[in-house]
């Protein structure tokens, strides 16, 4: 008689509302487990400033200038490989003063950065993979610590984990939209670049930063962030280097005037200079706890991978 019982308790077992876990609709169809959407991470696995030639470069129109028909100060703006007009990038005239001078090319400087964990850039988003073209999605941009895992072909391998930097913190892109395309653009933050170029401590603030994502299939992005950097601050950073021949010193803060670009001062001559990024981008995950992190990128408390 027992026996005849066990499968009537097993029917009552699986009826619905039988478990806690489970939330019966009106037709008495239990509801699918509630999912947890975790935000997709973009680590720039490489990241180098963006050249000009023949009056092309990538970048933004930081200033309105296509549509306004004004250009302040500083050299010409550019037109981007899509044939957009007002393209602001007047760091890439200081690049060949910096290298000529220098003796070493400023990407691999960058880029060894970026190898070694002091300058590891990754795009938190959220809320993408659901939306609509013209929708707005949530992106900040983190500052993370770990020494990255190099593949044979020298490039940082997608998938590792990295601590947030809790002295650098997260830059909240106040807009960003996907695109007809798929892309994501967004404006609005401040993003603080320190770091290491001549064997010299180097801190910039990137300001009125403006970025773009761009898909390429298996969880790989491409992207341009730009911005303008304050000119007073990379000559005040640049006096102070004392490992750098003088040469170079006087180069550049000689050029900085040149340059400016952004933001015209009553004498009308510019006190920004615009400036533009361009990275690749792989898969990668940050620890969920902001609260969690370490005070150094150097890469000594936490490990990639």
């Amino acid at each position: 008689m027992p026996h005849r019982s066990l499968p009537l308790l097993l029917l009552l077992a699986c009826a619905p509302g039988a478990s806690d876990d489970t939330l019966d609709t009106d037709d008495g169809t239990p509801d699918a487990p509630a999912r947890v959407s975790e935000p997709e991470v973009v680590l720039a696995t490489t990241l180098s400033f963006a050249r000009a030639n023949a009056g092309v470069s990538a970048g933004f129109d930081l200033d309105g200038s296509a549509e306004s028909g004004v250009d302040a100060c500083g050299p010409a703006d550019y037109v981007d490989p899509a044939g957009h007009a007002g393209i602001d990038n007047a760091f890439a005239a200081l690049l060949p003063i910096i290298e000529t001078t220098g003796g070493q090319a400023l990407k691999d400087l960058v880029q060894d950065a970026v190898d070694s964990g002091e300058l590891l850039l990754l795009f938190e988003l959220d809320g993408h993979e659901d939306a609509k073209a013209g929708d707005a999605v949530q992106l900040s941009i983190v500052r993370g610590a770990g020494r990255p895992t190099l593949g044979g072909d020298g490039v940082i391998l997608p998938s590792q984990t990295f601590d947030r930097r809790l002295d650098l913190p997260a830059a909240e892109v106040t807009t960003a939209v996907l695109q007809d395309d798929g892309s994501i653009l967004g404006e609005g933050f401040d993003l603080r670049l320190p770091l290491h170029v001549f064997d010299e401590t180097i801190d910039l603030t990137l300001q009125d930063g403006h970025v773009r994502l761009v898909p390429l299939g298996d969880g790989r992005w491409s992207g341009t962030v730009g911005g303008a950097i304050l000119t007073q601050e990379v000559a005040d950073n640049v006096l102070g280097f004392d490992a750098v021949p003088s040469s170079l010193i006087n180069a550049i803060t000689g050029a900085l005037e040149l340059v400016a670009d952004l933001d015209p001062a009553d004498e009308g001559s510019c006190t920004h200079m615009s400036a533009v990024m361009l990275f690749d981008g792989a898969p990668a995950f940050l620890f969920a706890d902001e609260g969690e992190g370490v005070d150094t990128g150097t890469g000594d408390d936490a490990a990639g991978g």
